[in-house]
């Protein structure tokens, strides 16, 4: 079990408790002097949205650490389902939820969502403590379970705002900013967050934001309430501080378990931050067998080293390996199929994508390169490195021809002017959020022929780009197909001697590696004889198998994409797409025609990793559906028969359009900024902050309907959105290729400015629909926002496979063919409405 009370002991240093009274006194201070006004209620909301967000984007980073990297996503849809749940309570139950007692339902309903996200995520840790020991596969019912518990503070953040928008005497646009600018708040606030506490600590701080917006809704309230507020208040501010001190010392009472758990006594490290969780394990001083995900099967069981195992999220390891500086420590490594470039290559410059725990760093030494360069977008990984275990790994940062890099791999290398004679990419996406997901995070920059591009320019004339990866599933033909689709446009005719493909035999080091690994060498030039033969020696020493190369042909599909021949036909019998990414279509991670999901039956062995991701989209897929139908369209159906629905159909039709036009266009810029910005964080954080703080902006100047219905000032605003959209899908299309390699800041900088127009457009929707459903149908404001939640719900599935099918460019127009119907309606209303 993950909660251990007995364990909860308070040894919190004495500057740590001034600051933290020091902390708490100026907050009551700030809530007093709030108290008393009448921006309570947009600070309650404020609060309410603030935490809502942090909790939906630390959920995705808890789901990549519990469950794998296939649910990450998962969290937006459950986000969405919640709250549109919670609009339906509260317009199912308008005799509890009136105008008059608002306020203090709010309070009640804060209280229950602070207190509902502390209780779930005690809930769920301990269901998945049951799930990892059962010995059956329930993977169909810890879904549903996790999806209906990680909902339920969701559903009272969704009443809670629905009461606020439609039930508070405050104006709507100013209400519909506060909400907006404090998710956007949201964004920023759990990023920096975690780069100071453990997930566990960071929801339970969560948690007392939740309660804490109850205070700005508590004038209505009894003494006896606000009592029982302050007591939850304190205590989950205790648990939290608490948690927070015991997870400095390893040994936290409320702790995020691992997918495949590691021993107690084997945990040294472990720190969390915006892309990833990372755990650093193992016994430092005994002898193991080399960590080596293509280690040759001939290398004696006898001869072992000392490491540790740095495990990213889930289920991504990276060997930390002990290293005194003497070479001879790493003689395992020339018997490694990913090293198979250095065997071809002398005195060369390398440049590594994915330093991760070293590795590659220590076999370009070993075979004595001339200049390594190593790239690493997880800071905390290089801290890890050559910092807390530096001594231990033999801080390779100190040697001079060793230069590591804390950033996004591609974009360094497109602003380096040197070229490489090698370069490197061994393994380096894990099975965790921070690189794929099934689906919304599975887009990848470095696996487009954009990306190979700038690869392939940056190679001296006869250098080696060296890909290594699991055999056996459709990924590696991805890479042929990219690698074959990349030299014809480079105008090379006749890959068939560019190309050379080996593989391990199958060897798992202690249960960690999961099969056999290929690497994939592509060079610019035609490999030499003489690099041939070095690699024919390589593999008869190691007993490799060489499967593709100028002189071998044993891999049919391979030779079939190398020779340019027209797979279809065995494309469409293995239910496979092995067309070459874009930064459009850039799902690497996504092997079937989409038309092919629901044809495809996972029986554990057939595509590999990809089949039970894709076996756990089917099923979310059904099980959302399901969801939002008993959920949301049941109870709106029996509650049906009394609306006018012909009167009314034109404000459905709008609120459902905006909805599903806001998701189409976030998470279409959600996708494409992953491959701008090279990591899904980034993508993540930089959409929602920027989308809604400019749709809160643009909510607060929204103007106002005039006594006699619709203003022009109104209709002109509406009007501004799908022009605003073609000229962002214009403007998108020439400055991101223009500043793709552009430093991580500026290209920060371009995304919030190019996106910023568009939401401050889109955020006057929303209000300017709940004026006029005010003036018309004031009884259904609840209603057309659950409406409009529904929409977004579903949006969030559809826009995917829009994506998938179609590509990111036709998710865009999408949305704006959304935006444009809803446009045209609120005109027809106006119109009507003037009559």
């Amino acid at each position: 079990m993950f909660l251990h009370m007995s364990r909860l002991r308070f040894y919190i240093p004495r500057g740590d408790i001034r600051a933290t009274i020091g902390i708490c006194l100026r907050a009551c201070a700030i809530m007093a002097a709030i108290e008393g006004t009448i921006m309570r209620n947009y600070v309650g909301l404020f609060l309410l949205s603030l935490t809502t967000l942090m909790y939906e984007i630390l959920l995705t980073r808890i789901f990549s650490v519990t469950m794998l990297y296939h649910f990450a996503f998962f969290a937006i849809s459950v986000g969405m389902f919640g709250m549109t749940v919670g609009a339906m309570i509260v317009y199912l139950a308008p005799q509890y939820f009136t105008e008059q007692n608002t306020p203090a339902r709010l309070a009640n309903i804060s209280l229950l969502f602070g207190i509902s996200i502390a209780v779930t995520l005690i809930l769920y840790l301990n269901m998945m403590d049951f799930f990892q020991t059962s010995q059956t596969d329930r993977t169909n019912v810890m879904l549903l379970i996790s999806y209906l518990l990680a909902g339920i503070p969701f559903t009272f953040s969704g009443m809670a705002i629905c009461l606020a928008l439609t039930k508070l005497a405050n104006p709507i646009g100013k209400l519909y900013a506060a909400d907006l600018i404090g998710a956007a708040m949201g964004c920023i606030l759990l990023l920096k967050l975690l780069d100071h506490i453990d997930a566990a600590s960071a929801m339970l701080c969560i948690a007392v934001l939740g309660c804490l917006a109850g205070f700005f809704f508590k004038n209505e309230t009894t003494h006896h309430f606000k009592k029982i507020l302050t007591a939850c208040i304190v205590f989950l501010s205790i648990m939290t501080c608490s948690n927070v001190v015991l997870s400095a010392h390893n040994d936290s009472f409320i702790r995020i378990g691992e997918k495949f758990p590691v021993p107690a006594n084997s945990r040294i490290y472990e720190k969390w931050n915006s892309f990833s969780r990372i755990l650093i394990h193992g016994y430092p001083f005994s002898f193991v067998r080399p960590f080596a995900w293509g280690l040759s099967s001939t290398w004696p069981e006898q001869n072992k080293i000392k490491e540790l195992i740095l495990t990213i999220d889930a289920y991504a390891d990276t060997p930390l390996m002990r290293f005194t500086g003497n070479l001879e420590e790493l003689e395992f490594l020339r018997h490694d199929i990913t090293n198979a470039a250095h065997i071809i290559k002398n005195n060369a410059n390398v440049f590594i994508v994915g330093l991760g725990g070293g590795r590659d760093a220590l076999s370009a030494l070993l075979f004595h390169q001339n200049n390594i360069v190593g790239v690493e977008i997880n800071d905390q990984i290089i801290s890890a490195l050559t910092h807390q275990f530096g001594n231990y790994t033999g801080h390779l940062d100190r040697y001079p021809n060793v230069h590591i890099v804390n950033d996004e791999a591609r974009s360094y290398l497109g602003r380096l002017k040197e070229k490489f004679d090698i370069i490197q990419i061994s393994l380096v996406d894990t099975f965790a959020a921070t690189s794929s997901g099934a689906f919304v995070f599975s887009e990848n920059s470095l696996y487009t022929l954009e990306a190979w591009k700038t690869f392939m320019e940056h190679l001296n004339p006869d250098g080696v780009i060296s890909v290594s990866y699991w055999y056996g599933g459709a990924e590696m033909y991805r890479f042929l197909s990219l690698a074959v689709t990349t030299l014809k446009n480079l105008g090379v005719k006749d890959c068939q001697n560019n190309i050379i493909v080996m593989r391990n035999e199958s060897f798992a080091a202690g249960g960690r590696i999961p099969g056999e690994v290929a690497t994939i060498l592509i060079s610019k030039s035609a490999f030499t004889e003489d690099a041939l033969n070095k690699l024919d020696l390589f593999a008869k020493i190691n007993k490799f198998n060489i499967l593709v190369s100028p002189r071998v042909r044993l891999d049919a599909l391979a030779e079939i994409i190398i020779l340019a021949k027209n797979p279809s036909a065995e494309v469409n019998r293995n239910q496979l797409d092995l067309a070459p990414p874009t930064d459009n279509t850039p799902f690497f991670f996504f092997p079937l025609k989409p038309q092919d999901i629901f044809k495809f039956h996972y029986t554990g062995n057939n595509l590999g990793r990809e089949g039970y991701a894709i076996h756990i989209l089917q099923y979310l897929l059904i099980e959302i559906f399901l969801l939002c139908v008993f959920c949301i369209f049941i109870p709106l159906y029996l509650k049906f028969k009394n609306i006018p629905f012909r009167k009314i159909s034109h404000l459905l039709i709008y609120f459902s359009c905006i909805g599903l036009g806001f998701m189409f266009i976030e998470l279409s810029q959600m996708e494409r900024l992953i491959i701008f910005l090279g990591h899904p964080t980034y993508g993540l954080s930089v959409v929602l902050f920027t989308l809604l703080l400019s749709s809160g902006i643009g909510s607060l100047c929204a103007p106002a309907a005039t006594p006699h219905g619709i203003s022009n000032r109104q209709l002109l605003c509406l009007s501004a959105i799908p022009i605003t959209l073609l000229l962002f899908g214009y403007l998108v299309s020439m400055l991101i290729p223009s500043f793709r390699d552009a430093i991580l800041q500026l290209r920060i900088a371009l995304s919030i400015i190019i996106l910023f127009p568009i939401g401050f457009f889109m955020g006057m929707a929303f209000p300017i629909g709940m004026l006029l459903a005010k003036k018309t149908y004031p009884a259904l404001l609840p209603w057309f926002w659950g409406v409009n939640g529904a929409a977004s719900v579903l949006a969030s599935v559809l826009a995917v496979a829009v994506s998938l099918t179609l590509g990111i460019s036709a998710t865009l127009m999408t949305g704006f063919a959304f935006y444009c119907i809803a446009v045209m309606t609120f005109f027809i209303s106006s119109f009507q409405l003037r009559r």
